[in-house]
């Protein structure tokens, strides 16, 4: 028996997650809240049975905040008597569109942890009790295969970790928020805040509970994380600063437990030194917070740190990345690129890309594809520019047309495409180690007709979807675990092979 709502009380909940990793972190620390509670979390394809339905958005250009406001819409429409709460970036300048749309709670990036709290005092107001139920009921109206939590699911997180099993295979860990380097493009740090870093014990403790549910691969999330506590020296050189601080003091900052753990280099050696984990991913980190330091520990990790960097490039113009205050050259972003491969020869790098930003010419353009070509990016995210209120950006003049903008970003998607094909097919015949996440498209295989037999996906440390075949027994031991697949052909829009 579990203190658990019945199928009348207000116990269901469905969440979206829009844009970023660290989002998809957050929405996971939420829905492991609320199944903790006693509520049942609702696949999204079946969001029509929820009670409380949650968008986690973003916006971090028009595209994003008209994915938004179509999803509020098609909610709204779809399910009229749910409680619909939306968070986010998009929640923070947007609040009217909210209103207007019959939104029930808006909710801040600075609130969106009690959200869980927020439900739990509605369902209280709503239903008044709570009732007792057998463990392992199923609510009758809904699809069992859309049932994925609730208080008596088995695999329930065991830990204080704000990521449970049942989640991402491949757990995100956030380890820092906020963004203060004022890109002129980006609205961001308008939204996000300030930098806040996650205490190092903090960290080194949720990852020891993610390995012991039996994570093998996290990735390493935040809105910035290559400024990794710098808040932390940002709090002690402003209490040594304070003229109302009283007697004397030796700058230790009191919420910083470990003075040496301070950039991300030594936290990432804190992991490595103190935690089983077999790999560690970035989830993206900036040109210039790539030191020696860094690149030695990726080096003699030997595949711990996972020998993929996402570093976003934006342009390949020194011009315009002055203009979109990047604080570095294009020179500067190709020196440490060598540097990187100089020490590390398997590394794989991907990126972000942005073109139309205000003032690109066709010189500035060709400048971007020069470097795509040197440095052979194995995937590449193009992003049209996007104006957005509140930037620097936004009031410069010269803007490209959108004509321009589709005619370059297909350009270069292009390119992207045919750098992609060649780097995957270059991993044919060799073994890969793939994380392994999930069985897809339900009985359909690759090759083998046995009834048993799933075709399963996962993630090799070079970044490429692999898909291996295994039974459904096998893929429950394996979930989570880092296998080694023999690449055999290209299948989909990644790589097959069989489990070595």
């Amino acid at each position: 028996m579990k203190n658990i709502y019945t199928e009348n009380n207000y116990n269901k909940f469905s969440i979206y997650t829009l844009g970023c990793k660290t989002n998809q972190s957050e929405s996971d620390f939420i829905t492991r809240a609320l199944t903790e509670k006693g509520f049942r979390l609702v696949d999204t394809p079946a969001a029509d049975f929820s009670d409380f339905i949650i968008i986690n958005t973003c916006t971090v250009t028009s595209a994003a905040d008209k994915k938004v406001r179509q999803l509020i819409r098609r909610i709204r429409n779809g399910s009229p008597n749910a409680k619909l709460l939306v968070t986010g970036c998009y929640a923070v300048f947007n609040k009217k569109f909210l209103i207007n749309n019959d939104v029930d709670f808006v909710v801040s990036n600075k609130e969106k942890f009690k959200i869980q709290d927020l439900i739990f005092k509605i369902a209280k107001v709503e239903k008044k009790s709570f009732n007792i139920s057998q463990e392992g009921e199923i609510i009758p109206e809904i699809p069992q295969k859309y049932l994925n939590g609730g208080l008596n699911n088995k695999e329930k997180c065991k830990s204080e970790s704000q990521h449970d099993y049942f989640f991402h295979s491949r757990a995100l860990l956030k380890i820092q928020d906020g963004c203060e380097q004022e890109c002129s493009y980006c609205i961001v740090p308008l939204v996000r805040g300030p930098y806040i870093s996650a205490h190092s014990e903090k960290i080194i403790n949720e990852i020891k509970s993610l390995v012991g549910m039996g994570h093998e691969e996290i990735v390493i999330t935040g809105i910035h994380i290559g400024k990794y506590g710098i808040d932390f020296n940002k709090s002690i050189n402003n209490f040594q600063k304070s003229p109302n601080r009283k007697g004397k003091s030796k700058g230790r900052n009191l919420n910083k437990p470990d003075a040496e753990v301070d950039n991300l280099t030594a936290l990432l050696a804190e992991i490595l030194n103190r935690t089983s984990l077999k790999r560690i991913r970035l989830s993206s980190v900036e040109i210039n917070e790539i030191d020696k330091d860094l690149i030695n520990l990726i080096s003699i990790s030997r595949g711990r740190i996972a020998r993929h960097l996402h570093i976003p490039l934006q342009s390949g113009s020194s011009r315009i990345l002055k203009l979109m205050n990047r604080n570095y050259t294009r020179e500067y972003f190709l020196n440490v690129i060598k540097d990187i491969k100089d020490l590390i020869p398997e590394v794989t790098f991907t990126t972000d890309i942005i073109v139309g930003f205000p003032g690109e010419t066709e010189s500035d353009f060709l400048d971007t594809v020069d470097i795509v070509n040197e440095v052979k990016f194995s995937k590449i995210h193009v992003f049209k520019y996007s104006k957005r209120s509140g930037t620097e950006a936004a009031l410069l003049g010269n803007q490209v047309s959108e004509i321009e903008k589709s005619e370059r970003s297909s350009r270069l998607r292009k390119l992207a495409d045919q750098l992609r094909i060649k780097f995957i097919l270059k991993n044919i015949h060799h073994c890969l180690d793939v994380v392994c996440e999930e069985i897809v498209n339900g009985n359909k295989k690759i090759k083998n007709n046995d009834k048993d037999t799933r075709t399963i996906c996962g993630t090799s440390e070079n970044y490429i979807k692999v898909y291996f075949e295994a039974s459904s027994g096998d893929f429950k031991r394996l979930r989570g675990k880092i296998v080694k697949v023999m690449i055999e052909s290209q299948y989909r829009a990644g790589l097959s092979g069989k489990l070595y």
